[in-house]
């Protein structure tokens, strides 16, 4: 019996996926439109994509490894996991690279507050990494700032222990102007500052291909 080409594919389409996030490719647009699509699911969530990984792997243990092409599986999952490795590494370096830009640019840090009362344990991020609100900070949504319906609101985060002189936080979602919403973009970096005492505003903003508002302008 010979290895399902399916874990051979799927392997290959994981490490294709990983290696586009950590070098993709910017020109021409249309290929960096799509390389962005490929590796944006891995640079989020890398350890779900290691998940599947080994779950395809799991399942393909039921078949022949003595195939060539059980090998290849095998061996491009092993690039697969070290690349998703590179990733999560990359990405553990950002905090204290923020902290400290944040510090030589604005005079603040990250921890400008009273620390958090609850961390949040790597076992509940890898178990779960899709609950983010936290208890200690409260969330005041759909706030008025403009006459374009939804896409005038903001959603403004804070510590429930409402601390004086916060620094603040405006954030405005990513999609180039056609697409993003203010409460799914970068909650965790939103919640984590409000945790340690900033003031978090999250904001919509008219969209350049929204028929509510057809002539909101882009200008550098």
């Amino acid at each position: 019996m010979t290895a399902p080409v399916g874990y051979p594919v799927t392997a290959a389409i994981v490490a294709g996926c990983a290696l586009i996030g950590l070098a993709p490719p910017r020109q021409p647009r249309i290929v960096g439109f799509f390389a962005y699509l490929c590796g944006f699911p891995i640079n989020e969530l890398p350890f779900i994509a290691f998940y599947y990984l080994c779950f395809s792997t799991l399942l393909a243990t039921q078949s022949d490894f003595n195939s060539p092409a059980g090998w290849i599986g095998l061996g491009t999952a092993a690039l697969a996991t070290a690349t998703l490795l590179v990733v999560v590494l990359r990405e553990l370096r950002v905090g204290p690279v923020l902290d400290r830009a944040l510090t030589e640019g604005l005079g603040l840090a990250i921890t400008v507050g009273q620390p958090p009362r609850r961390k949040l344990s790597y076992a509940r991020i890898l178990a779960w990494p899709f609950l983010m609100r936290r208890r200690d900070v409260e969330r005041v949504a759909n706030i008025s700032y403009g006459d374009a319906a939804m896409r005038n609101r903001l959603d403004v985060y804070r510590s429930r222990s409402v601390p004086q002189n916060a620094p603040v936080f405006v954030h405005f979602q990513g999609g180039m102007l056609m697409r993003g919403r203010k409460n799914r973009e970068a909650l965790p970096l939103l919640y984590q500052l409000a945790s340690h005492g900033w003031v978090c505003i999250s904001a919509n903003l008219p969209l350049s291909a929204t028929r509510a508002v057809p002539r909101a302008p882009y200008r550098r």
